[in-house]
């Protein structure tokens, strides 16, 4: 599943959707790997997976915003975030390394 919890991920399972353009970016460039919740594919068409470059949190989030119109406020206020496994609330300048995985998480509610 990715993340960096153990579970088979796309590549063994071929259970994501992929950006077609993953395999041609991925030889040119050393991008950020991300992986977005089935639950945002209302904005994505089911694009599961995909693959930009920046260099924080806030960076990935305009990436993805300009790629897939209105998915920025669903990913600042309804997500929390994981890069290479470390999960972080609220922090739009976590550091993201040209070759981390950034998995975004629904937030789980407390009470």
């Amino acid at each position: 599943m990715g993340c960096g919890h153990g579970a088979p991920d796309a590549r063994e399972t071929g259970a994501r959707a992929r950006d077609p353009r993953l395999r041609e970016r991925r030889r040119t460039l050393a991008l950020a790997r991300v992986l977005l919740p089935s639950s945002l594919a209302r904005y994505t068409g089911g694009v599961t997976e995909t693959e930009v470059e920046a260099r924080d949190v806030r960076g990935v989030i305009r990436a993805l915003e300009a790629r897939y119109a209105g998915i920025g406020r669903e990913l600042e206020e309804g997500m929390a975030v994981a890069v290479d496994a470390e999960i972080h609330q609220d922090d739009l300048f976590a550091a993201v390394g040209p070759d981390s995985e950034v998995c975004f998480l629904p937030r789980i509610g407390g009470g």
